[in-house]
Order: C-alpha cells, then sequence, then structure tokens
C-alpha cells in the first residue's frame, strides 16, 4: 500500500514538472523521452561531430537536455543560455558536469561571451520565437570563431499546410521558409549547407504524442541528409535543418535598422504581449524567497502555482491528462 502510494506521488509529480516546463507544449524534456524528443535529442547527436574538443554554445538551451549531450560527447567546454529561469534551475539540478554551465540569459544578447570565443553555437527550434533574428545572428558571427559553426534547426514551412499550421501557433513569431533561412544566413555568413533531417529506422512509425513506454527509437535512429535548397523546399524533413560557417565580418553584416527583406511570402508576425495574473508573479517570488534557492527539484509552491496556470491554457488540459499515465521510470522505453 505504501510502495504504490509513492509510486503514485512520484508519477504525478513528473506530470507536474513536466507540464510546468513544456512552455505549451512548446519544450521538450528527459524526464519524457517519447519520439518527440529523440527527434530533437538527434539533432544534438548530428551537432556533437563539430564540438569535439571545442567550445559550444546552446542559445535557447530550454530544460538543459541537449546542451548536456554535447558536455557527454567530446565538447571541451558548454554553455547552455535560457531565457527561463525555470528552465535554468532544471537543467541545473538535472544536468551537472565539470565541463557543463547553465546562464539564465537572453539569446538576443550574448554578452559576457567574448568575441570569437566559441567554435560551435547550436540553436535548436528557437529562432521561429525569437523576435530579431538578425540582431541574434550578427552576435553570432561576434561570438564564433573564424571557422566556428553555426548549427539552426527551424520548423519546416515548405508548402501552404504547414505554414498554416505554424502561422496559428501563438509562440512562433517567424513563420519563414527554407528559402528565406537560407537567405537570412547568407548575409552573415560565407558558407551555408541545407539538410534534410529523417528517420531511419526500418518500419518505424514516428508519433510525436507518444507515451514514452511507446517509444522505438532512440536518438541514433535519425539522419541528416545534405540537399541542395531546391531539393529541400520539395523532400520531406522532420526539422529544416542549416549549417552555417564562417562568419562574415561585423563591418560588412546588414543594417539592423533596415526592414527584413522577404524573399517569399515568409512573414514575421507582430509580437503579442501575455501578461500573466498579478498574484501569479507576487506567489512566485514568494515561494523562491521562502523556500532554499538550490533544490534538488523545484520548489513545489512555484511548480503546483504554474502548472495550473498553464493546465488552464488552451490545450495544455489534454497534454495534461494524458501524461498522468506515464510510466513510473520516465527513463524508460521499449
Amino acid at each position: 500500500m505504501i510502495q504504490e502510494f509513492r509510486q503514485g506521488f512520484a508519477r504525478l509529480w513528473r506530470t507536474i514538472e513536466i507540464v510546468a516546463i513544456s512552455n505549451g507544449g512548446e519544450r521538450v524534456t528527459h524526464l519524457y523521452p517519447n519520439d518527440c524528443y529523440f527527434a530533437h535529442l538527434s539533432l544534438y547527436r548530428f551537432a556533437s561531430q563539430f564540438s569535439l574538443d571545442k567550445r559550444a554554445l546552446d542559445a535557447g538551451s530550454g530544460t538543459g537536455y541537449g546542451a548536456a549531450y554535447l558536455a557527454d560527447h567530446g565538447a571541451q567546454q558548454v554553455i547552455g543560455l535560457e531565457l527561463s529561469a525555470d528552465g535554468v534551475a532544471l537543467s541545473r539540478s538535472y544536468f551537472q558536469r565539470p565541463n557543463l554551465r547553465f546562464v539564465n540569459q537572453d539569446i538576443q544578447q550574448l554578452s559576457g561571451i567574448p568575441e570569437q570565443s566559441i567554435d560551435l553555437l547550436v540553436c535548436s527550434n528557437v529562432l521561429e520565437h525569437l523576435p530579431d533574428v538578425r540582431h541574434f545572428l550578427r552576435e553570432c558571427c561576434r561570438v564564433l570563431d573564424e571557422n566556428g559553426y553555426l548549427l539552426i534547426a527551424v520548423p519546416p514551412v515548405i508548402h501552404d499546410g504547414s505554414r498554416a499550421e505554424n502561422l496559428a501557433n501563438p509562440y512562433h513569431i517567424n513563420v519563414w521558409s527554407p528559402r528565406q533561412w537560407h537567405s537570412t544566413l547568407k548575409s552573415y555568413f560565407i558558407d551555408v549547407q541545407c539538410f534534410r533531417h529523417v528517420p531511419t529506422l526500418p518500419g518505424a512509425q514516428l508519433n510525436f504524442a507518444n507515451q514514452p513506454h511507446e517509444s522505438k527509437v532512440t536518438e541514433r535512429d535519425f539522419a541528416f541528409l545534405p540537399v541542395t535548397l531546391d531539393e529541400w523546399l520539395e523532400a520531406p524533413t522532420l526539422t529544416s535543418v542549416l549549417l552555417a560557417r564562417r562568419p562574415r565580418d561585423l563591418d560588412s553584416l546588414p543594417n539592423g535598422l533596415q526592414p527584413i527583406v522577404f524573399v517569399d511570402d515568409s512573414v514575421t508576425k507582430p509580437v503579442a504581449t501575455r501578461r500573466s495574473p498579478w498574484w501569479a508573479s507576487l506567489s512566485t517570488r514568494a515561494y523562491r524567497a521562502a523556500l532554499p534557492p538550490a533544490s534538488r527539484r523545484w520548489q513545489l509552491g512555484v511548480i503546483a502555482q504554474r502548472a495550473w496556470r498553464m493546465y488552464r491554457e488552451p490545450g495544455i488540459g489534454t497534454l495534461f491528462r494524458k501524461m498522468v499515465s506515464l510510466p513510473a521510470n520516465p527513463g524508460s522505453h521499449d
């Protein structure tokens, strides 16, 4: 009886953690290793070949699993930058490595990162959220070594259906086609290569909404195939992946004050201001002040408050109810 109660409580606690960190389904986490998680993790496996004995920066590190993967697979030093303080707290509690550190910082301002101090900069599924992509790219050119790499992954807006889906997503600001991303990157980097992101496990049917115990893939079951821009626009891909190398001189970069030049029907949506209730901010500050700042898991009050707020958002109720049934061991999958 007591054992069943403990398992039930542990399952509920993980559900609360996952819902609180998911940010409306926009973040994945090692706490819920389903097909979607492993597809995201495979991007870092691909990136790891460029960070062997190198200095890496994960811009928009989310829940920390990607930065930790680079640190565990040969990187000399890894920095994870994340705007969410809760994301940084979660990352620090689960991923402690001597060659890894997490910093709470807006990636549009890479202050504190010295010039030409980074060999690989990874930005996975972040730039579609960023209000000022060009300023970020200028900062990338500043901090990257002259032979450094920038690896980005963005949603594949390659037909009317994917465009409509991204336009409807309230979290996606930049609904850009592969041609638009390629054109913009070419203004900042000399070499830009395109890749398809595809599953390789024979007979595998990916389901990004499945549960961890239903997943049959790992990060090794995906390939990144180099393609031309024209091929990229027609071939199916899980993610649009671009690898940019050799940043241009800062003096030759575009003037950020000028409007973005769109090469097709790509669009940057106005940034909507989302306000939380006054009590949400007050209660979060109160809990953080009253409880010890360092703990193995987040403060219970903060998690409960955030989980309830996110539960009330459209679509989150379904996600919460589904994840109540996740297995007792979050790391297990068949």
